[in-house]
């Protein structure tokens, strides 16, 4: 939660600014908070790709923003999304094994890079590319050429989800700089909100 700090309260513009045009605070409050919210997001993708090395798709779409308004002045900033595919965690190689599929794949979780020695890159019939393991099962297929025939089944892999990787609960490398951020940005916008509501009004601190 962001608040008004008491350093805030002595600004010149915001003193003029209670003063002078009260009614106009919920405006100026839900203009500052969706300027912080709006800064959340970029700034989490960046430390999301520094402390998890997550691939632009695995931190890009998952963002939601709700505004704030003057007669609601929360602004909410959240994300949500299933695990994380191994393939969007810099996962190398990057291009399909086919053929001989030895050796691994090597993926980042957290700040280390981790060998998967019986993982291989693959691509599936809908064009999707993913990190997956055989599972010394089979399976009948039920359709297409193959159909009746028994193939052995894989499964891709995942590591935790892009909530969690925020989160980041035993480091706490990430949340607290979000929320110092969002604070600074809260209050530099609430100091300008202040001063252009004045000055449109033709008024000066």
């Amino acid at each position: 939660m962001i608040s008004i700090s008491a350093e805030l309260t002595k600004n010149k513009h915001v003193i003029t600014f209670l003063r002078e045009m009260p009614e106009m605070f919920p405006e100026a409050i839900a203009d500052a908070a969706n300027k912080a919210a709006k800064r959340v997001t970029p700034e989490a993708r960046k430390l999301l790709k520094k402390y998890w090395n997550a691939a632009k798709g695995a931190a890009n779409e998952e963002w939601k923003t709700t505004k704030a308004r003057a007669d609601d002045p929360t602004a909410t900033v959240s994300v949500s999304s299933g695990m994380t595919p191994f393939y969007n965690m810099g996962a190398a190689p990057q291009s399909v094994m086919s053929g001989k599929t030895s050796g691994g794949v090597s993926v980042f979780i957290g700040e280390n890079r981790h060998v998967f020695k019986h993982a291989f890159v693959a691509q599936t019939a809908s064009g999707h590319k993913g990190v997956f393991e055989r599972t010394g099962k089979t399976r009948i297929i039920n359709s297409g050429r193959g159909k009746g025939k028994r193939r052995e089944a894989v499964k891709e892999l995942y590591t935790i989800s892009i909530p969690q990787m925020t989160e980041d609960v035993t480091k706490m490398r990430i949340t607290p700089v979000l929320a110092k951020q969002a604070q600074e940005a809260f209050e530099n916008a609430f100091i300008e909100s202040c001063d252009g509501f004045l000055r449109a009004s033709g008024l000066n601190p």
